[in-house]
């Protein structure tokens, strides 16, 4: 296994065109932000080092830049007779933020679809709207509040393959996928009263599209 190494330099390639607020979050975090997962002078870790890119890409793709992607990281070993710079390594992240990016159009695809749901039933709960500045942050909010309907069963957004990453469009595709709109289940009951047990059996009856909208009978 060799001796443990440290880091020396960690540098990062590919964010110097940020604009200068975006930069601060990326390297200096505030106090209710991810933090800095690498450090000079602390052990080589793999796996620190893909924490550490996977809070860049997030900061870059929920602040407009959707097409972000991690380029290759370069470990440069130091061979030095300075006892300071021994089983020291330098660590280069690179990266390609692509265009800066705003919502394009979204188009939702709905299947299973027997209770006749419309499109404008799912695209209220949409946080975003065409034109505004790409967060990824909004896509996972919407798709909790679809979620949080009981007649949809799943929920995914896609980029669209019409997508224009050079123009910095990013049109979407949402499949959803309706669930059964009734359920029908047993139950077994057991009761403590007065020290004593009481049992029976029992249905429940669910409607998750009750008149027509977002209620549960």
């Amino acid at each position: 296994e060799n001796e443990r190494s440290r880091y020396n330099q960690i540098e990062y390639d590919g964010l110097d065109s940020l604009a200068p607020n975006l930069q601060d979050t990326i390297f200096s975090p505030g106090r209710d932000q991810v933090q800095i997962f690498l450090s000079p002078g602390e052990f080589y870790s793999r796996a620190q080092i893909n924490l550490e890119i996977g809070r860049i890409l997030r900061i870059l793709q929920n602040n407009g830049y959707a097409f972000a992607e991690k380029e290759e990281v370069k470990v440069t070993n130091i061979f030095s007779t300075n006892p300071n710079l021994q089983n020291k390594v330098n660590i280069e992240l690179n990266f390609n933020t692509g265009k800066f990016s705003r919502f394009g159009k979204t188009k939702i695809i709905l299947s299973s679809n027997k209770y006749g749901i419309n499109q404008e039933y799912i695209r209220r709960n949409l946080n975003f709207k065409e034109g505004d500045v790409f967060d990824q942050r909004k896509l996972e909010s919407s798709n909790s509040k679809i979620l949080s309907n009981a007649i949809i069963e799943s929920s995914t957004f896609n980029f669209d393959s019409t997508s224009d990453s050079e123009n910095g469009i990013v049109d979407l595709t949402l499949h959803v996928s309706i669930r059964n709109k009734y359920e029908l289940t047993p139950e077994l009951l057991g009761y403590e009263i007065g020290n004593r047990f009481y049992g029976g059996l029992g249905l429940n009856f669910y409607d998750r599209f009750f008149l027509q909208g977002s209620r549960v009978f």
